[in-house]
């Protein structure tokens, strides 16, 4: 007997009723880790990696966009450094993720409630 496995597969990947599962990385996520990646060749290698390259990225929330019109000439007229740059898109996409997922967001907020989590970010500024 041929077991159709295609309806099987439309309810793990989108759930029973077509919607997105919870585990599946938002579009923030695939941005920041976009960003990060970015951050971590920059900072090897600050001469060979242009501020341009962040912005490479199909960004489907508009806050690429809006991070590049609001910061891309500060820094490149050394107005701002990356520290900047990166704290900025953080307020961003926690901006978006409040607005358009507020789940996902009220989710997060817990994290700093988990015992050592303020020691360990202060150990890491």
């Amino acid at each position: 007997a041929v077991v159709s496995t295609q309806s099987t597969w439309g309810v793990i990947c989108w759930g029973a009723r077509g919607e997105v599962p919870d585990y599946f990385p938002t579009m923030t996520e695939d941005l920041w880790y976009h960003a990060l990646k970015f951050l971590d060749k920059y900072r090897t290698d600050v001469q060979s990696h242009d501020i341009s390259e962040l912005y490479q990225f199909a960004d489907q929330t508009g806050v690429l966009d809006r991070h590049k019109q609001l910061l891309s000439q500060p820094f490149n007229n050394n107005q701002v450094d990356m520290k900047i740059m990166y704290y900025e898109l953080i307020k961003m996409l926690i901006d978006y993720e409040r607005q358009n997922h507020p789940h996902s967001y009220e989710a997060t907020k817990t994290v700093g409630k988990i015992e050592g989590y303020q020691e360990l970010t202060n150990k890491l500024q």
